[in-house]
């Protein structure tokens, strides 16, 4: 089951932190038989969700919101590990979607239209300052001000040097 596929562009996927174990061999096998997949997982709040197979699914919840699962789930899942955290189920496919809202998923950022054209005139205000410092003597005292003046980033407040 490919996480990123099915969930990524609703849900924040991350790669388990063994990828990074893995030898530069390793990895290249895994991407070249297409088996990144099993590295796949989603963290939430309250629990994970990874895979175990192509059609099964391992959910790890605390263990205040077990016991929703198992009342909510009953029969539909099979408990494969508890500890003091929490309990490790393994099920299908079915109601993915209830577990993820169940351990408060990650979810991606979703921008808006005047978001992006916010964020897109900050960047240009960025990019026109990068590389220009007011501490270096190519830039002129008085041309400093106005370049900070023009940008989009928010001024700091100062605060009174008297005590």
């Amino acid at each position: 089951m490919d996480l990123q596929k099915s969930f990524g562009d609703r849900y924040r996927v991350r790669l388990d932190e063994s990828w990074n174990a893995e030898s530069r061999e390793n990895r290249r096998e895994f991407l070249a038989g297409g088996e990144q997949w099993r590295y796949f997982e989603i963290r939430g709040k309250h629990g994970m969700v990874y895979p175990y197979s192509e059609d099964r699914l391992h959910v790890f919840v605390t263990a205040t919101r077990a016991r929703r699962l198992i009342s909510f789930m009953n029969t539909q899942c099979v408990r494969t590990g508890i500890c003091d955290e929490g309990i490790t189920f393994e099920t299908d496919l079915k109601r993915v979607g209830v577990i993820l809202r169940l351990i408060k998923a990650e979810r991606k950022r979703q921008y808006t239209d005047i978001q992006r054209s916010q964020m897109a005139a900050r960047m240009t205000a960025i990019r026109l300052l990068k590389g220009q410092n007011p501490r270096q003597n190519s830039v002129p005292a008085e041309n400093s001000a106005s370049i900070f003046a023009a940008s989009a980033c928010d001024t700091l407040p100062v605060r009174d040097a008297s005590f």
